[in-house]
C-alpha cells in the first residue's frame, strides 16, 4: 500500500482552522478588559467621593433677604433653611 504524498492543504484552497485566539489577540483582549474595569472602578470611586462630600459638608447660614422683602435685588428666599 502506497502512502499518500504530503501535500499542503493550501493547494486545495482550504486553510487550516485555528482553534482559539493566538497569544497576541488574547493579551489584547485582556488589556482592553482590564482598562474597562479600571475605568469603571475610577468612576465609582469619583462618584462615591462626590456623594461623601455632599452629605458631610453642611453650608453655613448666610444673611439673605427674608421672604417677601424685595428691597435689595428684587429676589428673596422662598423659605429659610436656618
Amino acid at each position: 500500500m502506497d502512502s499518500l504524498p504530503d501535500i499542503p492543504s493550501s493547494q486545495f484552497g482550504v486553510e487550516p482552522v485555528r482553534i482559539g485566539p493566538d497569544k497576541k489577540r488574547r493579551r489584547f483582549i485582556i488589556v482592553v478588559w482590564l482598562g474597562i474595569i479600571a475605568f469603571v472602578v475610577f468612576l465609582i470611586m469619583a462618584y462615591a467621593n462626590l456623594l461623601e462630600v455632599a452629605f458631610e459638608s453642611q453650608p453655613l447660614c448666610v444673611p439673605h433677604a427674608k421672604a417677601g422683602d424685595l428691597s435689595q435685588s428684587g429676589y428673596s428666599a422662598a423659605k429659610s433653611s436656618c
